[in-house]
């Protein structure tokens, strides 16, 4: 169940969620990399911030219930909070062959699991897998059951691989298992519909699946689901919300339900819910760092911003992991790693050559267009308690993290029912220490 216990309708609940994200939309509507340009920290108002420990490991925000702005952050934040319970391990007596990490291989070994369970109860023979990747769930999903699987996959390269795959290690599948180069979209029906006759004739009700359903693939799935007279059940793990298109200032699949449509558009919905607040709901509050390394790694990038933003120019990576921060002890080795190899200054106006600079900075230190005098003085004018602010607002975002998920989920839901569907809800299928995104939409049509 989606709809805290606090409130009886839809419609208070998306209220009250409106009524506390507005009065925190600092933390909200901007992204990270941009808190100090938007000085997003002054927001955070304590007295007597200097005196807390933040960094102890006991610390936790409904400790102080005594300091006025933990209190009405913590009062609020649980009206609006919902309790899944324990995660019931589920084990597999087929063994993930795979060179793939411990989180991917537990991922699939219970998803699979899970899928088992939901084609038994409802009496499937075929999953559809949309997003299927490399084809580990499907392999392990057909090895357990002999069922018919239809994997489905846009990347081509992905789809490539999950061929080569099969070919080398599962020849026994070729019958049963079959991948298709497909994006999958709201109108992909009648080609899938089509898919199943060409390749499983004979095949009876279907299970529509994805273990990570990015951005829009997961409402694609819920309209396949709905649309398609075969298939009779469907169980996705959403991920990356922030990924979902958008037309204007708006996402196109947010929001679904007539409920939260008619507040959304009462609330000017679009001023507060854009692409960070998606990301936000997308973000693992559980980490092995310490808080003390998640702040230095926030505003260390943050500082590379501000200088960027006054210097005119756009930050840039050179590879998805710009800086290595483990390895990172001090802002020295930080902007070391940064102006080196880990990001590029490009002006938002072109120009031929370097960055130009002036005659009072020409003694200054610099690497590839970033003066590292300038960047250090930056980082040394924040004092330790605009630090201990930074410490804080992470706290706020995983705090606030699944309360801004259920309101996205539970918008997916509620969707669903109204439109016929009763037997489908928000199920916790993962641990969130081993996998943090753990909360899969089931959901079944009765059988006749």
């Amino acid at each position: 169940m989606s709809l805290p216990k606090a409130f009886a309708t839809p419609e208070d609940y998306f209220e009250a969620c409106f009524d506390f994200f507005t009065k925190y939309k600092f933390i909200l509507d901007g992204p990270n990399t941009d808190i100090l340009i938007n000085k997003t920290l002054n927001n955070i108002d304590i007295p007597d911030l200097q005196c807390l420990d933040v960094y102890d490991e006991n610390f936790t925000l409904n400790g102080f219930k005594n300091i006025e702005y933990f209190k009405d952050f913590c009062t609020a934040l649980e009206n609006l909070s919902v309790l899944y319970g324990d995660v019931e391990e589920r084990t597999n007596n087929i063994e993930l062959e795979a060179p793939v990490g411990p989180k991917k291989k537990y991922e699939v070994i219970t998803l699979a699991k899970e899928v088992e369970d939901i084609c038994y109860i409802y009496g499937c023979d075929t999953v559809i897998d949309v997003g299927s990747g490399l084809g580990y769930l499907d392999q392990m999903f057909y090895e357990a059951t002999g069922y018919n699987v239809l994997g489905l996959e846009c990347n081509l390269s992905h789809y490539a691989r999950a061929v080569d795959r099969q070919m080398k290690y599962h020849e026994s599948s070729l019958e049963n298992v079959v991948y298709i180069h497909h994006r999958v979209t709201k109108n992909s029906g009648e080609d899938i519909s089509q898919y199943l006759r060409d390749y499983f004739r004979n095949h009876g009700a279907v299970c529509i699946t994805g273990l990570h359903s990015c951005g829009d693939l997961a409402v694609e799935g819920m309209s396949l689901f709905l649309k398609m007279e075969d298939v009779r059940t469907l169980i996705l793990m959403p991920c990356c919300y922030h990924k979902m298109e958008r037309k204007g200032n708006r996402f196109v699949n947010f929001p679904l339900s007539s409920a939260l449509k008619e507040v959304f558009d009462r609330r000017n919905g679009e001023e507060l819910i854009g692409v960070p607040f998606m990301r936000l709901a997308a973000h693992p509050t559980q980490n092995d760092r310490s808080l003390e390394q998640m702040v230095f790694s926030l505003m260390s990038r943050a500082v590379l911003q501000l200088y960027a933003f006054t210097h005119k120019c756009t930050v840039s990576r050179n590879r998805r992991k710009a800086v290595k921060v483990r390895k990172c002890d001090t802002f020295e080795d930080y902007i070391a790693q940064a102006a080196t190899t880990g990001f590029t200054l490009i002006p938002n106006t072109p120009i031929y050559g370097s960055i130009p600079v002036s005659a009072e900075d020409e003694q200054h230190e610099r690497i590839n267009n970033f003066d590292l005098d300038k960047l250090r003085h930056i980082w040394r004018s924040y004092p330790e308690v605009y630090f201990k602010k930074a410490a804080i607002y992470i706290l706020m975002q995983n705090y606030m993290q699944p309360v801004v998920e259920n309101f996205l989920l539970y918008d997916r839901l509620l969707y669903l029912k109204e439109m016929g569907v009763e037997v489908c809800e928000h199920k916790k299928f993962f641990n969130e220490g081993q996998s943090p995104r753990c909360i899969a939409l089931t959901a079944a049509k009765e059988t006749k």
